[in-house]
């Protein structure tokens, strides 16, 4: 489970196909990596994804094809969102967050109001 709050970002260094799914590295100066141990569970965008490798500064993932359907962002040179998975002391600063991905949304209307971006998506009906 995550808090959905974005503890920090990173890059995506490599996206190789590797048969139908993908090899993901990800850097980032700006994650801590102690205590991070291959099988973790991390959000990368918001999806839960394993650590396969670890390196340096450097994170690997295995990207099945069904999250790779529905994920759009794991391009070389990407910025994309970390958050490491909750623990039982974690403060819950957002929501409860499985990291899961259902299915994909689309984006009808982006306005900015008030000095604020509001979003207007809309979802398949199974999803509701």
């Amino acid at each position: 489970m995550f808090t959905g709050i974005v503890e920090c970002t990173g890059v995506v260094k490599r996206c190789e196909t590797v048969g139908a799914a993908a090899s993901l590295v990800v850097s980032s100066d700006l994650f801590k990596m102690d205590g991070v141990a291959i099988g973790d569970s991390i959000a990368v965008n918001g999806v839960c994804l394993t650590v396969v490798g670890l390196s340096g500064n450097s994170l690997e993932f295995d990207v099945s094809p069904e999250t790779l359907k529905l994920v759009t962002g794991f391009v070389v040179g990407a910025v994309v969102n970390l958050e490491r998975a909750m623990t039982l002391n974690s403060l819950i600063g957002g929501h409860l967050v499985s990291g899961h991905v259902d299915g994909t949304g689309k984006i009808e209307a982006v306005d900015e109001k008030d000095g604020n971006w509001e979003i207007t998506v809309t979802v398949p009906s199974a999803l509701n």
